[in-house]
């Protein structure tokens, strides 16, 4: 899907596109989902009172009130309200859109964008594995890890005891044909496909609009709508679930009896799991026949799983809405976006300008402490260096490319950027992610199966580079309780092994090394001048 931004009012205005464009996208009957910035000077609730938060939420919410009523005939149904930014999700037809546009109370207007799912030897790699054991005994205990994923479920790796919050916000409802919302279609990227949630008891609800999401524990396990299926609808669901797992048990996966080899980053973290992702079908076989007919495994995995800004930022909201109930040191958000049309192209620079909403609650969950780390994306042999896509190039944002990793003793070393990893300035981090997209060269980590069996398998992948870096805040914060995200990231960055291409070096991280860092109470790294005329390079323990 297309990505497009018009910016009504504000400091905003000059980076947008001309209003026709998005108008383009409502001819002929056509009703699109957008997200709506709000005129509204919101100060981070955790910098207010309790009394004045409440009353700068009332504030937000009468202006969210004031610009629904003032849209001509506007569902109730088709509006989703943020209640930490002052932003508003709305599902719009071309009078609706030419009325937001000049209501001096909206500040930008971006259509809904659309995003894909992007540890034996790794840990050591890291050398997180030499502060696990005595006398540094640091393992994430105490701290809290967020996955926002397609979900996760690996008892062997991470017991439910660790898992003590979830949701599921996968609402893929959006309108299609003649002015209706049907929430079984979807527009992706330009065509039109069937869309099945993967909440417990969202399948086939004829809802408007957005539902609201399953909030609780078990609502963040793979795939709960997969429940009770069998034989190849259930292998397809089982594919769909994997990255999820795969990632969480990364970041924090403990060492299961079958396999005594693996370990995960942050082993006694806890966990909150978010699903987000929905699943795609092929809509021309659901038109006129009474059940739906799932895609064949190939057609699936290309296409799907997806995810939706809206629920992704919804997910953001409620880590934030949870930041006093758990001691939060980070998210893991192992995906991006990723399609041709040139709206959504990754970015050479940061792109808080032209993503403002993620800007916002990014920027609010890193001033309160937890970081917000992103992968890079897998796109680099496509488009080449110098860019890096959506969120991931949102400036507070801790964005991590892979680094290869081969198993002994078939090359001697593990400090090259893998081929497919996008790598520009934005990169903050650097973590282990895989050679290339064989399966062998992946990393090794948990995955669930229909048959409640744990299983294991290599994914390469940024998606697998980033989760090693979430496991790293928890681990550091429990050293470091009152660490802000940017002392920790400094440990990370001033310490480590420097990876290079296209004359930008980046630091593989050293766990071992940022422990000492922080122990020995430094606080820059001390990196003398750079020459204008030398390529950016990143000396061991040094930081530009």
């Amino acid at each position: 899907m297309p990505t497009v931004i018009v910016y009504t009012k504000g400091p905003f205005k000059d980076d947008g596109f001309p209003p026709a464009e998005l108008l383009n996208l409502v001819q002929d009957g056509k009703i699109l989902r957008v997200i709506v910035g709000l005129d509204f000077d919101m100060v981070a609730p955790h910098d207010l009172s309790e009394a004045d938060a409440a009353a700068q939420a009332a504030k937000l919410a009468a202006l969210q009130r004031k610009v629904v009523s003032a849209t001509p005939a506007l569902s109730k149904a088709a509006v989703l309200r943020f209640q930490a930014m002052p932003y508003m999700g709305l599902t719009v037809n071309e009078a609706q859109l030419r009325s937001l546009l000049k209501n001096p109370a909206v500040r930008s207007i971006r259509e809904e964008g659309v995003h894909k799912a992007h540890l034996d030897h790794s840990t050591e790699v890291i050398r997180v594995d030499k502060l696990w054991e005595p006398p540094i005994n640091l393992t994430g205990e105490g701290q809290t890890v967020v996955v926002i994923d397609s979900g996760s479920y690996h008892p062997a790796m991470i017991d439910e005891s660790r898992i003590v919050d979830g949701a599921c916000f996968s609402r893929p409802s959006v309108p299609v044909m003649g002015g209706t919302t049907w929430p079984m279609f979807c527009n992706h990227w330009g065509s039109w496909f069937g869309c099945r949630s993967a909440c417990k008891d969202y399948d086939f609800h004829p809802v408007t609009g957005w539902p609201a999401p399953k909030l609780g524990k078990e609502e963040g396990k793979f795939c709960p709508s997969g429940y009770g299926k069998t034989g190849r609808e259930a292998l397809i669901y089982s594919e769909f679930c994997s990255h999820g797992s795969h990632v969480a048990t990364i970041a924090a996966g403990d060492t299961p009896r079958d396999n005594p080899t693996l370990r995960g980053v942050a082993p006694k973290a806890k966990v909150i799991r978010m699903q987000v992702f929905h699943i795609l079908y092929d809509w021309e076989r659901v038109i006129g026949f009474g059940n739906w007919r799932d895609f064949d495994q190939t057609r699936l995995l290309h296409t799907g799983p997806s995810a939706t800004d809206i629920d992704i930022l919804g997910a953001l909201e409620r880590v934030y809405n949870l930041r006093h109930r758990y001691n939060i040191a980070a998210v893991n958000m192992s995906l991006g976006s990723s399609c041709s049309h040139p709206n959504c192209w990754p970015w050479m620079d940061h792109c808080d300008r032209r993503i403002p909403a993620y800007s916002d609650i990014i920027g609010k969950l890193t001033d309160f402490g937890i970081a917000v780390v992103i992968a890079a994306g897998n796109g680099a042999r496509r488009h080449g260096d110098g860019v890096v896509g959506p969120p991931g190039c949102v400036e507070k944002a801790v964005t991590v490319g892979s680094t290869r990793i081969f198993l002994p003793p078939d090359v001697p070393t593990d400090d090259v950027l893998s081929g497919f990893s996008d790598h520009s300035e934005v990169v903050d981090l650097l973590a282990p992610g895989g050679a290339n997209f064989a399966p062998n060269l992946g990393i090794n980590a948990g995955i669930p199966h229909p048959s409640g069996d744990p299983r294991y398998a290599r994914y390469p992948g940024t998606s697998m580079a980033a989760p090693h870096v979430a496991g790293a805040f928890a681990v550091l914060k429990e050293f470091r309780p009152s660490a802000t995200v940017e002392e920790l990231e400094t440990a990370l960055r001033c310490t480590g092994e420097p990876v290079a291409r296209s004359d930008i070096s980046r630091n593989r991280i050293d766990l071992r090394s940022a422990y000492q860092f922080l122990k020995d109470g430094l606080t820059d790294c001390n990196m003398p001048d750079h020459h204008p005329g030398a390529p950016e390079w990143l000396p061991r323990h040094r930081w530009f």
